[in-house]
């Protein structure tokens, strides 16, 4: 599986809606397919709906338990989904 930052850099040019982490992942993990997917006009929010930032060492260390990065509207349903069930 490739990871969440080319995952999100082709949702960026259009080639889907929304990527999905379902585990922890860093600044590094995620920082270059944010930037590409900001520019698109894309969101990367965590586990909460929140907007994942970089402005502290322990946030580059873990910047979520799960991020959804895409259209805003997509992400926002796919923070209510129950992903407990995923590792069920």
């Amino acid at each position: 599986m490739p990871s969440i930052a080319y995952r999100l850099a082709t949702v960026a040019v259009g080639d889907g809606v929304a990527a999905v982490s379902v585990v922890p992942v860093s600044a590094h993990d995620v920082v270059a397919g944010h930037a590409i997917l900001r520019g698109a006009g894309g969101v990367l929010i965590n586990q909460s709906g929140e907007p994942i930032t970089y402005d502290s060492v322990a946030k580059l260390s873990k910047v979520s338990s799960r991020c959804f990065g895409g259209a805003p509207q997509a992400c926002t349903v796919l923070v209510d989904r129950d992903w407990s069930q995923v590792f069920a």
